[in-house]
């Protein structure tokens, strides 16, 4: 059986995720991890090789949730899948773009 890569600590205060450096590059990181600023403090860290240790820890004396973790593992995964997807058909994208703004030819 597999450990969890959700943890928490502090009496429910700080948050952990262990993440694959392997399945997320540090811009999907980045992004993912900014929407939460506002609320909480976050931090990033390897924690070996191949992972990422990811702290989260309340701005205000609120208790975090497992859930809580999974919905910002999920925003990575979403940050991660949009950065695929860029890289792999954003020049198709460019293209598209530069023909609908072209002048029209009569």
């Amino acid at each position: 059986m597999q450990n969890s890569p959700f943890s928490l600590s502090n009496e429910n205060l700080e948050g952990t995720i262990i993440a694959s450096k392997a399945s997320f590059e540090e811009e999907a990181v980045r992004t993912a991890l900014g929407k939460y600023t506002p609320n909480y403090y976050i931090s990033f860290v390897p924690c070996n090789e191949s992972d990422l240790k990811i702290t989260i820890s309340c701005k205000k004396s609120n208790s975090l949730h497992i859930n809580f973790l999974k919905e910002i593992m999920n925003e990575l995964l979403d940050q991660q899948i949009r950065l695929d997807l860029q890289n792999k058909f954003g020049h198709l994208r460019e293209s598209i773009v530069k023909h609908a703004f072209e002048p029209v030819r009569l």
